[in-house]
């Protein structure tokens, strides 16, 4: 990961990864919208080329922006280049532009775009999406790992961010589907062109262009379909174990939970009554609060009084 660059759109915050041009982490307030967004160019084996970045320049506010750089992507004998420009608006709008040419002959498995939204706060969430045709689905973000993609063709995906407040993501230049990266232990779904369903790989000429974008903004809400899921009020369900005598239970931990609510006397009371060995905590060093992620995790093993 390269240098992250702080930035603001109106009651976005997001971060650019300057050095891979890979802009992540897109919030409103506290809530994530997506994961990231970035281009790739793929070749027949489904290698990612490296990307070099040149004449980066940026225009930056309190809470707009307006950036630009030049891709180079050269491997082999693969020679592409892109221009890449991205602004931010104070109303919330972010947008992505992506031009590129191709200075050799080669083949692709694909090039473009790709969009993460991140499973967290989107599994099993409603969401609505317009394809390309300009038929509309009212459907869901997969709750269970899909194996196939959820969605297909798709122009625009809306999705309910916070009270009040959804999160519509548009794609232009070329066609798009979504794929559960949940498969490949990666936390997100990841909309991206060209469809599977499309021979591959294709032969690029020299000379060739590819121009897409992609538009966040962040909309009142609208009617979006309930979601599947359905959290039901019950009464505390208590599970015991017995053991055969002579045999008692293996060493036993826990994982630090992400969420920001405080821990309870009485959660700790019950926690410490399990004798855990350990407590395990994620850190995502990226994320600058991740000290005082460690701090509390360090604190919470000293209460419940394991490693």
């Amino acid at each position: 990961m390269g240098d992250l660059l702080r930035l603001q759109a109106g009651p976005l915050t997001m971060e650019f990864d300057v050095q891979n041009a890979f802009l992540r982490y897109v919030r409103f307030d506290r809530f994530e919208i997506l994961r990231g967004i970035f281009a790739a160019v793929r070749d027949r084996d489904w290698n990612t080329i490296p990307t070099t970045i040149l004449d980066f320049q940026i225009d930056q506010h309190e809470a707009s922006f307006e950036l630009s750089f030049l891709a180079q992507c050269r491997q082999g004998e693969i020679n592409f280049q892109w221009q890449g420009h991205l602004s931010g608006t104070e109303q919330g709008v972010l947008r992505f532009d992506f031009s590129g040419e191709a200075l050799s002959t080669f083949y692709r498995n694909r090039i473009g775009f790709c969009v993460l939204h991140p499973s967290r706060n989107c599994a099993g969430q409603a969401c609505r999406v317009e394809h390309c045709d300009g038929t509309v689905t009212d459907g869901e973000f997969p709750l269970h790992i899909a194996p196939d993609q959820p969605f297909k063709n798709i122009r625009t995906i809306t999705h309910s961010v916070a009270s009040g407040v959804e999160a519509r993501v548009e794609f232009t230049g070329d066609v798009f589907e979504m794929e559960d990266q949940r498969n490949w232990t990666d936390a997100s779904f990841k909309t991206y062109c060209t469809p599977l369903d499309l021979p591959f790989p294709v032969e690029i000429k020299p000379g060739s262009r590819i121009t897409q974008t992609v538009t966040v903004e962040v909309v009142p809400t609208a009617a979006l379909a309930r979601s599947s899921v359905i959290i039901a009020e019950s009464e505390p369900v208590a599970v015991q174990v017995m053991w055969k005598d002579g045999i008692g239970p293996p060493p036993m931990g826990f994982s630090m939970s992400t969420c920001s609510a405080d821990t309870t006397d009485a959660a700790i009371d019950g926690l410490a009554s399990l004798r855990p060995r350990h407590l395990r905590v994620d850190l995502r060093l990226c994320d600058q609060t991740w000290p005082a992620a460690a701090s509390d995790a360090i604190a919470l093993a000293s209460h419940i009084g394991c490693q």
